[in-house]
């Protein structure tokens, strides 16, 4: 029983990439949430390590800016068959807990490695058409926003 307990599990990577050969990949456990963006969109939102610089000023009589770092956050908007959302919800989540294996490299998901669009080939998870931006917003994610 206690040789399960150690058994090491292969972290999953989400990959994009759209038309403009704009390519990125995170770890799975990077997924915050997802969010149906109208009829034929859906938003995935990732933790990013992309640091923004922020000004702010403190109480005291000092009225000099100080440089802080914030953590932006990443949104991937997909393009998805109308009416869609939750089936490609789902679809990823079962992408991202398959079990990892080794066989067909080109696999939407094989190794840990799940694609979940790629415009330039026109491959991806069923009922995604497309990837229509990737973008990183600028909101604190640290202790002090």
């Amino acid at each position: 029983m206690a040789d399960l307990l150690n058994i090491d599990f292969a972290e999953s990577y989400m990959y994009f990439a759209d038309t403009a050969n704009t390519e990125t990949c995170f770890k799975a456990s990077d997924l915050i949430w997802m969010q149906k963006d109208g009829a034929n969109a859906l938003d995935l939102w990732f933790k990013a390590p992309v640091h923004n610089k922020a000004e702010l000023t403190d109480d005291s009589t000092d009225t000099a800016a100080q440089a802080w770092q914030t953590r932006a956050n990443c949104r991937v908007n997909l393009a998805v068959a109308t009416g869609l959302g939750k089936q490609v919800m789902k679809a990823i989540i079962a992408a991202i807990n398959s079990p990892v294996s080794v066989g067909d490299p080109n696999a939407t998901h094989d190794r840990g490695f799940v694609v979940v669009r790629d415009d330039l080939n026109n491959v991806g998870l069923t009922g995604i058409t497309g990837v229509n931006g990737i973008t990183f917003d600028d909101k604190a994610t640290d202790a002090t926003s």
